[in-house]
């Protein structure tokens, strides 16, 4: 359906945006926002950084050649899955929606985080620990929003490439997020400490 191609491209471009905005306005600042696998880490952390960045890397372009080449839910569904017309209209739209929850959430972690944002740990630039905003409810919205986003375009626009790129950005982040929360209590202290035990790691 043309109408869930034009929102899933809307979508995908909203997402992006924001994530090269903010990098492109820190670096004007003079501040390496993009900091995965580089600088001086542990190999498994610098192993984990590299193999995210080279899901993160390639999700846009099959993202974007799923929306306009791929069959959208509506047709995969019916057909390959046996749902009914209306099940699988219903996928589309859930889709949409937790894909445009994931942008918003990923909007809120970007604003809080304000100069403090890095993709990846950075041991080189000291930034302060943020828990105002949306990091009220999670410890990592960011990685809440990109969770969001990929699997509402999967679910938008199912095929084995994009739902295999999904799950191992899922696995990728989770094990980024571990990788940070060992990261943390040295750089931040107790402060870290006792807000992670109020604040939950997702939601």
């Amino acid at each position: 359906m043309i109408l869930f191609r034009i929102l899933g491209l809307v979508i995908v471009a909203l997402f992006y945006a924001i994530y090269l905005q903010r990098q492109f306005a820190l670096r004007r600042r003079g501040i390496r926002a993009d900091r995965l696998g580089k600088g001086q880490k542990e190999r498994t952390t610098r192993t984990v950084e590299r193999a995210l960045l080279a899901v993160t890397l390639s999700m846009p372009v099959a993202q974007v050649a799923s929306v306009v080449w791929g069959r959208g839910a509506d047709v995969v569904c019916v057909q390959a899955l046996h749902f009914t017309p209306g099940g699988a209209l219903c996928m589309s739209v859930s889709g949409a929606a937790v894909a445009l929850g994931g942008v918003v959430f990923f909007l809120l972690a970007v604003v809080a985080m304000r100069d403090n944002w890095r993709a990846g740990i950075d041991r080189e630039q000291k930034t302060s620990l943020v828990t105002s905003g949306v990091y009220r409810v999670s410890r990592n919205p960011a990685f809440v929003g990109f969770d969001l986003f990929y699997v509402g375009i999967a679910a938008m626009f199912p095929n084995p490439v994009l739902i295999v790129l999904t799950l191992a950005g899922l696995v990728g982040f989770h094990l980024q997020i571990l990788q940070e929360e060992r990261y943390a209590p040295g750089a931040f202290g107790q402060a870290y400490l006792d807000y992670a035990r109020k604040t939950r790691r997702y939601l």
